[in-house]
């Protein structure tokens, strides 16, 4: 895509996060060249494909303000209309980060809540995956804590409603101040570094998290899907529930029906493998229900695509049609001003031909006395023998006739 305004520069782990309805925020990441993380944030406007810096480190220095350390490899996710929550990262010197900080896309104002948010925070980690689920919960799965390369820290989850860390129960035979509490959200059978994490959501409730790959020592391929209890957090799981989850999981076959159909199925409430089923028969109808639901989502997608662009034409034609429709209005204003103009240039030249038409009227009436040698008018002009009088009066006065 061609892009105008001041674009972020090349970078890697960063965090892209869309805000509203048309604003991409850029923010961090690796600076390609000098392997140091990078502490700005960028947005693009998605409508007219215009990039303009949020925020700078200089920004701190500027005002007085705060800005977060620099990092790369963290994760973000939108929080209201203009604001983007950001957790933890590697720092300089690689040091992994476990705070979160608040920007207001609009002003470009940073807010740290490490100390706000309640309940017992998460690890420090870097390269971890987050998602948001049922618009309320931000489920941080995965990372590592820089020291032994990958880390098993438990799964976090943030109520983004009443900004508190979800927890679960404690071990029922553990008790005191040393009690080990449950995660809220188990962690997959295979965790690691750099996973990728979705949110598939019904539109009567359901929720299922769906992960994927990681690096633990070794790129993994397993796709792993975690029912989302619709009572949670209220509906914790049992420790040996939890543990029951890091048992040793089949690889998927090309053959696996897929996600679609494992979470068609019905997922149990933990992270669980997409297993191929035993039976041919179901494998076989399971598939083509996948099928059948693949080439549905495909002309849906075909008939979405066609709708914008019937629906872009139209708005290309309703902008020239206006834009005609303006410049219409606009030369049947200037036209009706020149129309006025025109009627008061008329009027004027009108009394001024009633004026010449009355003057002509009158000379005419002059020139018909003097034909008809009329009397009257010679006080008004002298007569040739009166004329002549003067003349000779005039010869008669000159020194030459003097004696």
């Amino acid at each position: 895509m061609k892009t105008r305004g001041h674009a972020p520069t090349a970078r890697r782990c960063a965090s892209a996060t869309v805000v509203g309805l048309d604003t991409l925020l850029v923010y961090g990441g690796e600076c390609v060249k000098e392997r140091r993380p990078l502490g700005d944030a960028h947005a693009l406007d998605l409508r007219t494909m215009t990039w303009r810096v949020v925020s700078h480190l200089d920004d701190a220095d500027a005002d007085g303000s705060i800005v977060p350390p620099p990092r790369s490899e963290h994760v973000a996710c939108a929080f209201g209309d203009d604001g983007v929550l950001v957790f933890g990262g590697a720092g300089a010197s690689h040091r992994c980060l476990g705070d979160v900080w608040l920007i207001t896309v609009s002003s470009g104002r940073w807010r740290d809540l490490t100390g706000i948010i309640r309940g017992p925070p998460p690890d420090p980690r870097a390269g971890h995956a987050g998602v948001v689920i049922m618009d309320r919960y931000w489920c941080i799965v995965g990372g590592g804590n820089g020291r032994s390369g990958v880390d098993d820290s438990p799964c976090a989850v943030l109520d983004l409603d009443t900004m508190e860390w979800c927890s679960g129960s404690g071990d029922e035979n553990k008790k005191g101040d040393n009690e080990k509490r449950t995660p809220a959200l188990p962690s997959p059978a295979v965790v690691g570094e750099g996973m990728s994490l979705c949110a598939v959501e019904t539109w009567d409730g359901d929720g299922v998290l769906i992960a994927f790959g990681g690096y633990d020592g070794k790129c993994r391929e397993h796709a792993q899907a975690f029912r989302f209890p619709r009572t949670f957090p209220d509906g914790k799981l049992k420790p040996k529930e939890f543990h029951s989850a890091r048992k040793e999981m089949n690889e998927i076959s090309n053959e696996s029906p897929g996600v679609a159909a494992a979470v068609a199925r019905g997922l149990g409430a933990m992270f669980s493998p997409m297993k191929i089923e035993n039976n041919s028969a179901t494998a076989a109808s399971s598939q083509l229900r996948v099928d059948a639901l693949t080439a549905d989502n495909l002309r849906l997608r075909r008939e979405n695509a066609q709708i914008r662009e019937d629906a872009r034409r139209v708005m290309t034609v309703q902008r020239t049609m206006e834009s005609s429709l303006e410049q219409s209005r606009m030369r049947c204003e200037q036209l009706e001003k020149d129309l006025r103009e025109s009627r008061v240039e008329a009027a004027r030249g009108g009394e001024r031909v009633k004026e010449l038409e009355l003057a002509a009227e009158g000379l005419r009436a002059r020139i018909k006395k003097l034909e008809n040698g009329d009397e009257s008018d010679t006080e008004e002009s002298p007569t040739p023998n009166k004329r002549g009088n003067w003349f000779m009066n005039l010869l008669a006065d000159t020194p030459e006739n003097t004696p």
